[in-house]
């Protein structure tokens, strides 16, 4: 029984473990999600820059700059997520985020499982040493009377 609960116990701080590591990648995900929102949303002010030559160029990169410099921040937050050499993709990023959601809802059902588990051993636990109170009070009390039954015989002799 108490293998079980050292092992049931170890299960659980593993769960726990994992599940602060996936809460870690969910951030980074939903992150993921909100910083390609921003990026799309400044993508067709870069298309229109990069479609200009010259000094209309110039011109639009001086009217627009803070939507460029925006453009720009998203594109590489969104990156540092993405896998090295791979195309920013919202398909992507939400088949990680569905993923993560995934791992966590398989391990909290782990965790319940396991909480459970340790608590009905430790009912069972319970009711066992309430089991034997009556026997180890009624083996107290014997005893008890021996020993004033010996004080009492003592006394008499």
């Amino acid at each position: 029984m108490r293998a079980f609960e050292e092992k049931q116990t170890e299960v659980l701080e593993n769960c726990r473990a994992e599940l602060a590591e996936l809460s870690v990648r969910y951030e980074k995900w939903t992150q993921a999600v909100s910083d390609y929102d921003d990026y799309k949303q400044y993508q067709p002010v870069m298309k229109e820059y990069q479609a200009l030559n010259g000094l209309r160029k110039n011109s639009f990169k001086k009217k627009h700059e803070t939507e460029l410099e925006n453009y720009a921040i998203y594109r590489d937050r969104v990156k540092a997520v993405m896998p090295e050499n791979m195309k920013i993709s919202k398909p992507y990023i939400d088949k990680q985020l569905a993923e993560v959601l995934a791992q966590q809802e398989q391990i909290q059902r782990n965790s319940s499982r396991v909480a459970t588990d340790l608590a009905r051993l430790s009912v069972f636990k319970g009711n066992l040493e309430a089991a034997q109170f009556p026997f180890a009070q009624q083996r107290a009390d014997e005893q008890a009377r021996e020993q004033n039954r010996d004080k009492k015989h003592e006394n008499t002799i």
